[in-house]
Formats: structure tokens, C-alpha cells, sequence
């Protein structure tokens, strides 16, 4: 069972509500979800590759997008407990905790979570839309038939060169 990175559904709604009371100030008649939708998805569309930066909060924070005008795919998939059940906005606002979480924590690029707490089960998070974006017009069959390649497993306390058995 994943236990890691999970936010505090109430802490997750008080945030949201400190952002929506912010734009009410700053762009007063401003939907929050949809002004928060517009932002990320321009995010993406200039770096798809951004995506892997709401790790497992990525098919929450995609469903909401689709469900606030803009779709980046028909590729859905969820992650139990990471932001599923929460409405639109509240789920872009988890993504965005994580992506923050993410800066400061994680190499760009990486796509590798452990999300158990004894590190059995890595999840990898993998949109073959996305990285279809991410490559351009020539990668996106690439992309698409990657998605359909087993990982094979890394070997598991294998020696380095030169040591001693």
C-alpha cells in the first residue's frame, strides 16, 4: 500500500481556499480552478516534460485539467490516495504541493517514486501523451509503443567488478 507523499485532504482544502481568497484580492471575479487549470496547462504545453514534476498526483492533476477545458490525453490512469477524490481545483492544488515538493527534493527529470515505506515498490510514472508531446510529432509513436514495454526488474545485489565473493 502507498503511504508516502500523501497530503492532508483538510490541509489541502484550507490551501485552496487561501488561494482562491488571493486571487479574489489580486483578480477580483476570477475562478480559481479555472484560472488555476489555465496556468499549469501552459506550463505543460511549453515543457511537457513538467508533468513528471506532480508525480503520483500526475492523473489527478490530469483528470482535473480535462474536467477544467483542457485535455492532454485520453491516457488515464490513478494512483489510490493521491488525489482522486478530491474535486477539480482541489486536486491541481495537491499537484501543485508535490511539483513544490519536487523541486527541492528530486533530479528533473525523474520519474521514480517509492511511495511504500519500506521501498519495495517503486511506482514509475509513465503518459505515453505526454511524452508523445515531450518527443514531438516523430516520437509520438515511439511514446505510444513504450508504454506497452515491461520494465524489466533490476538485478538485485549483483558485485561490482573486482570484489570478492
Amino acid at each position: 500500500m502507498y503511504t508516502q507523499f500523501k497530503f492532508d485532504r483538510a490541509e489541502i482544502a484550507a490551501a485552496a481556499q487561501a488561494m482562491r481568497d488571493t486571487l479574489a484580492v489580486s483578480l477580483p471575479g476570477t475562478d480559481a480552478g479555472q484560472f488555476a487549470a489555465a496556468t499549469m496547462a501552459e506550463r505543460l504545453v511549453r515543457a511537457p516534460a513538467r508533468y513528471l514534476e506532480y508525480g503520483p498526483y500526475w492523473w489527478s492533476v490530469k483528470q482535473a485539467l480535462a474536467e477544467l477545458g483542457t485535455d492532454f490525453g485520453p491516457e488515464r490512469d490513478r494512483v489510490e490516495g493521491y488525489g482522486e477524490d478530491l474535486p477539480p481545483y482541489e486536486a491541481l492544488v495537491a499537484g501543485e504541493r508535490f511539483k513544490d515538493f519536487y523541486r527541492l527534493h528530486f533530479l528533473a527529470g525523474t520519474s521514480k517514486f517509492i511511495l511504500d515505506a519500506d521501498g519495495q515498490e517503486p511506482f514509475i510514472l509513465f503518459d505515453s501523451d505526454m511524452e508523445a508531446r515531450r518527443l514531438g510529432r516523430a516520437g509520438a509513436a515511439v511514446a505510444a509503443g513504450l508504454a506497452a514495454v515491461a520494465q524489466a526488474d533490476e538485478p538485485e545485489n549483483e558485485s561490482a567488478p573486482g570484489d570478492q565473493a
